[in-house]
């Protein structure tokens, strides 16, 4: 291993670190609608959370001078929120909330292999080419490219380019052991409730 992969190995974060302290994998179980709803935003904000804490982790000298300038790398960066995002995303493929866990793992088992930086300008790109992968390999029934494209704004051929490109980066490799689903899942579950409850009191706080 040369320094700079050396450095940027022990310095690049993932979500997995946090994850790997989850015991407890009783999922939650959707027994109502409005179960299930909520159970989904607490993931989509967990994950938002944990992906926005590594940016800002990585938002140093010595993780900067690493960033790729690639096909996702966006300049300016896109203005809407990772949360908004996702929320976005969720709405133009219909995509089961499943299958976003699964497609956050992919990119957080990309970057850890590959040492790949996150940041600002690449995030958006990526989340939505890994959760295009996670949709059809792991679901039935999924919506077109040339649908989410004009739902998103950008052009079909850039869709289908970050598709291959992501696949590329994850070596072909999209399947996910069980037991690794439950602990991101369970994760994501217990940290988006947590976050949601910090929010919530931090508004009565200003309300009063």
């Amino acid at each position: 291993m040369d320094k700079s992969t050396k450095e940027i190995t022990e310095t690049n974060l993932s979500i997995k670190e946090g994850v790997s302290k989850v015991s407890h994998l009783t999922a939650p179980e959707f027994t109502t609608k409005n179960k299930e709803k909520q159970i989904n935003s607490y993931i989509i904000t967990a994950a938002a959370k944990q992906l926005e804490e590594i940016i800002s982790e990585n938002m140093n000298d010595k993780n900067i001078k690493y960033i790729k300038k690639d096909l996702f790398y966006l300049n300016p960066p896109p203005k809407i929120s990772i949360q908004e995002f996702l929320k976005g995303i969720m709405r133009s493929t219909e995509i089961d909330i499943s299958s976003l866990v699964c497609g956050v793992i992919y990119l957080d088992r990309m970057c850890e292999k590959k040492n790949y930086v996150l940041c600002y300008n690449n995030i958006h790109l990526l989340l939505l080419a890994s959760l295009i992968l996670s949709m059809k390999f792991n679901e039935d029934f999924f919506v077109t490219n040339l649908n989410i494209a004009q739902f998103h704004g950008v052009h079909v051929n850039l869709v289908n380019q970050i598709e291959y490109e992501f696949y590329l980066l994850v070596d072909f490799n999209l399947f996910i052991e069980e037991s690794l689903f439950k602990k991101y899942y369970v994760y994501f579950y217990k940290m988006g409730k947590k976050y949601e409850i910090q929010e919530k009191k931090e508004k009565e706080k200003i309300q009063k």
